[in-house]
C-alpha cells in the first residue's frame, strides 16, 4: 500500500451501490408495475367471459370478486408506477402493502403470472437501496 493513498479510498462505488444501478432497479420495478396492469385488463375480460350464468352461485359470486379485484388492481398498478418513478414520499410503504395484498389474492385466485410478479416487487422493493432511495427524500 503506498503511503499517500487513504483508506478507504476516495471511491465509495467499492462500498455503496452506484446510483445508476439504484435507478435502474426502479426503472425494473415501473415497469413490472405497468405490465401487471397490461396483463390484469385481458384477464378481467376472459374472467367475466367464462360463463357466470352457467356455473352454480358461490363460484359466480367467486369470479365477481375476483374480477372486481383485477379491475381496481389495473390502475392501481399504473399508480404506482408513476408514484415510484417521481419518487413520492409515501409510496415505499404503499407498494408493499399493496403488493403484499395483491399476492395474497392471486395466490387466491391461482394467477400465476400476477403471483410471481408480486413476488418479484416485494423482493425488489425490500433491497436496502432501493428502500432507502424512495423513503429518504
Amino acid at each position: 500500500m503506498i503511503e499517500d493513498e487513504t483508506y478507504p479510498p476516495e471511491n465509495s462505488e467499492l462500498y455503496f451501490p452506484s446510483k445508476q444501478r439504484v435507478d435502474t432497479t426502479i426503472l425494473v420495478i415501473c415497469v413490472i408495475h405497468v405490465l401487471m396492469g397490461i396483463i390484469a385488463t385481458p384477464l378481467v375480460i376472459l374472467l367475466f367471459s367464462s360463463g357466470i350464468l352457467q356455473t352454480q352461485l358461490l363460484v359466480a359470486i367467486l369470479i365477481l370478486i375476483e374480477g372486481a379485484i383485477l379491475i381496481i388492481s389495473i390502475p392501481l398498478y399504473f399508480i404506482l408506477a408513476w408514484a415510484i418513478w417521481k419518487r413520492m414520499i409515501w409510496v415505499w410503504k404503499t407498494a408493499v402493502l399493496v403488493n403484499g395484498i395483491f399476492l395474497l389474492l392471486n395466490l387466491f385466485g391461482q394467477i400465476i403470472l400476477l403471483t410471481l410478479l408480486n413476488i418479484i416487487l416485494i423482493f425488489s422493493l425490500y433491497s436496502p437501496e432501493v428502500r432507502r432511495e424512495l423513503t429518504e427524500n
